[in-house]
């Protein structure tokens, strides 16, 4: 079956050859894709935000393309996925009511830790970055917000 542009939502999973050992198709309605990022322990992170409720899924997935885990957040606006030399990935989210929160899970889905962020009504979350001392860097639309996590005590 040939992948469409713009018509599909496929997530593709290829061999160091490229050659293609599996894909999955999102087919739920009024879902937009988000980066994926993989992780050390092989596997890959997505996230999809939904234009017909104001929440996002992040879903995991093995490396024959099983879902392992999802988690639904609350907002559509997300950002870049993040994983830490653990297995941790990390997200922030937010909604159309304003609420901006930055999420921490473990490698099995559970939750880490959840902060919530104070942002300007309709502000999204523009960059999310893991720096070398480990901490998480995030950055708001408004050009004017900068915020380092420690992981440590978030």
């Amino acid at each position: 079956e040939e992948i469409q542009p713009n018509k599909s939502k496929w997530l593709v999973g290829l061999n160091q050859n490229g050659d293609e050992i599996w894909r999955k198709e999102e087919n739920r309605d009024g879902l937009y894709p988000v980066p994926f990022q993989a992780c050390p322990n092989g596997q890959v992170i997505t996230a999809l935000s939904s234009m017909e409720e104001d929440a996002s899924y992040v879903t995991s997935y093995n490396h024959l393309g099983e879902v392992i885990w999802e988690r639904k957040l609350v907002g559509r606006d997300v950002s870049p996925i993040q994983v830490d030399q653990d297995n941790h990935v990390y997200i922030a989210a937010g909604g159309m009511n304003g609420d901006r929160y930055l999420y921490a899970f473990y490698p099995d889905g559970t939750t880490k830790w959840k902060l919530k962020i104070p942002s300007p009504l309709g502000t999204k979350v523009e960059t999310l970055y893991l720096g070398n001392d480990r901490s998480l860097y995030l950055t708001l639309q408004d050009k004017n917000s900068l915020f380092k996590i420690s992981q440590a005590n978030p």
